[in-house]
């Protein structure tokens, strides 16, 4: 992946694109993003930021089921890496 901790949200959009969702938590964001990357299997990424300043990226794999909808599950903030 090319993101970094302490890149922009606007940097972050500007190489992953638009998010699948976006999850708030008062000056936290957490962007999700979702793809195929092979077959059968989606990457789920999510990108924390704190006052729109990346702090960290979480991911998982799981498999594809009718694509990778069904699978994305909501953000659970005690995952977020410490800023």
């Amino acid at each position: 992946m090319k993101l970094s901790k302490g890149m922009s949200k606007a940097e972050v959009l500007r190489i992953m694109g638009e998010p699948d969702q976006r999850s708030f938590n008062g000056d936290k964001e957490a962007l999700q993003f979702q793809g195929i990357i092979g077959y059968g299997q989606c990457i789920y990424v999510t990108a924390w930021f704190y006052k729109d300043v990346l702090v960290g990226t979480t991911d998982r794999r799981g498999a594809s089921i009718a694509g990778c909808g069904i699978g994305s599950k909501e953000v659970d903030w005690l995952n977020m890496p410490d800023y």
